[in-house]
């Protein structure tokens, strides 16, 4: 890291850094984990295969409860995170599910959108766990 690079703030990194104190200085563990104790011992990301990606996803596995790290449920499909939300939104989506969301990630576009907004709404109607949401090809969140 640069500690002579300029902020916003018209002060180095530097001089950012180290007068930087945090309200909760035991919260570093909580946030920042160690690599002696890792959040998953595997990494952030995982490579998925099955019948909804049969060339694969990748699960964001650090954004998803432990207790839905393995699911099986309907697959409720949308063509884009514009569809989605209006399903989800509109009661679509029940208890159970998986909602794929197709034409995103990096073989969609532009780019490879986060489904951020349609998480959540999942999250926001009550159902973060208990329903999966994934884009085909991108990232299942």
């Amino acid at each position: 890291m640069n500690l002579d690079v300029m902020t916003v703030t018209g002060r180095t990194m530097g001089e950012e850094i180290a007068e930087f104190c945090p309200i909760n200085p035991k919260a570093y563990d909580e946030v920042i984990a160690s690599l002696e104790s890792p959040v998953h011992t595997e990494g952030g990301i995982a490579i998925l295969h099955g019948s909804l990606a049969p060339d694969g996803s990748v699960v964001k596995q650090i954004a998803v409860s432990r207790s839905m790290l393995v699911h099986k449920g309907p697959a409720v499909v949308f063509n884009s995170e514009e569809e989605s939300m209006a399903g989800i939104v509109n009661g679509k989506i029940k208890a159970g599910d998986v909602v794929v969301i197709r034409y995103e990630g990096p073989k969609g576009g532009p780019g490879m959108r986060e489904m951020l907004a349609p998480t959540s709404v999942i999250a926001g109607v009550g159902l973060s766990r208990s329903v999966t949401s994934a884009s085909k090809g991108g990232v299942l969140e």
